[in-house]
């Protein structure tokens, strides 16, 4: 876990936020970017539209004052087939989720998020390793969060997901899991949130991980985001558009059924580091399109007799649509 976290870590680094980016159609000269800029956004509005984007209550620990609101994320994300290191075969994966959020003051004082997640994996494979057509997960989760006691500008959000992790959207006990986290947020000043904390996996094969990061915008144009989930460093353009870094890494552990051997434990595991950029339309959708590259790629059983895969590094893309009612 800390290895990839370093991994990623250092891409950002290392890929100084001055460099224009490759392919990138809207690169034009100092001058001519100042001069056609829209009115920045305020500290606030950025604070606010990445508070959205996270679904946590980071940057702004206390609610808004309406009483509730609607959130919609969904993703695709495209890997072309790659041949399996060290075995003959190709594997090639789609990678899609959809979040659906709820929230509202609990007891009418308590910032919560109420919300279901369906995930997708759908693995097209021609190697030796007999592998399921497709991974499901859906959870249904909740998250709140309150003051850690008196300490000043700190706060504790904890959360619970009962969820079910297959190879087909039955529902059976043998999947059932339930995902806990627990972790502080610390804002020193306007433009710092600290995190830190644990995230719970009761019967997965690495039970507690540690949840570590920040948020540092030193002005209304630039937002390091190096939290999970999807770390990323973003520069505002104007009010509707941006471009971003980002990098991090997808894993799940998933109970399939195979021909003679049924409620196998089967991970599925990658990083991935890329470019983007996001339009946002309206203050109800956003829009965001991304690529770059995918390293470190496995699918294995937890019995090690059931064998495993490594992938070929390679190329990805990304669709992202957000909406928030």
């Amino acid at each position: 876990m800390f290895k990839h976290f370093f991994v990623l870590l250092a891409s950002f680094l290392f890929i100084s936020p001055g460099l224009s980016m490759a392919g990138e159609e809207t690169t034009v000269s100092a001058t001519e970017e100042v001069a056609s800029l829209e009115e920045p956004m305020t500290a606030s509005e950025v604070a606010e539209q990445y508070r959205q984007k996270l679904k946590e209550t980071v940057s702004a620990p206390i609610a808004p004052e309406e009483n509730y609101t609607f959130e919609f994320d969904s993703f695709g994300r495209y890997m072309p087939t790659v041949d399996a290191k060290n075995q003959s075969g190709k594997v090639g994966v789609v990678d899609s989720a959809s979040e659906f959020n709820y929230l509202f003051k609990l007891f009418g004082k308590i910032p919560t998020q109420a919300g279901v997640i369906a995930e997708y994996i759908s693995i097209n494979n021609s190697t030796d390793l007999l592998l399921p057509s497709k991974l499901t997960g859906v959870s249904i989760g909740m998250e709140s969060t309150v003051p850690f006691f008196n300490l000043n500008k700190t706060f504790l959000r904890f959360g619970i997901a009962p969820s079910f992790y297959g190879d087909s959207w039955n529902i059976r006990t043998s999947n059932f899991r339930i995902p806990m986290r627990f972790f502080l947020i610390h804002t020193p000043n306007e433009k710092l949130v600290l995190i830190g904390g644990v995230a719970v996996r009761p019967n997965f094969r690495e039970v507690v991980l540690p949840i570590l990061g920040f948020i540092y915008m030193p002005n209304e144009r630039w937002v390091f985001n190096i939290v999970p989930d999807r770390p990323n460093i973003t520069y505002n353009i104007n009010k509707k558009w941006s471009v971003f870094l980002e990098g991090d890494q997808t894993g799940g552990e998933y109970k399939v059924n195979l021909e003679d051997r049924k409620d196998q434990v089967m991970e599925y595991n990658e990083n991935h580091a890329g470019l983007g950029t996001s339009y946002e339309f309206n203050k109800y959708l956003q829009v965001s399109l991304s690529g770059g590259y995918m390293f470190n790629r496995t699918i294995r059983y937890r019995h090690k007799d059931l064998g495993k895969v490594a992938l070929e590094n390679g190329a990805y893309t990304e669709l992202r649509v957000e909406v928030t009612i």
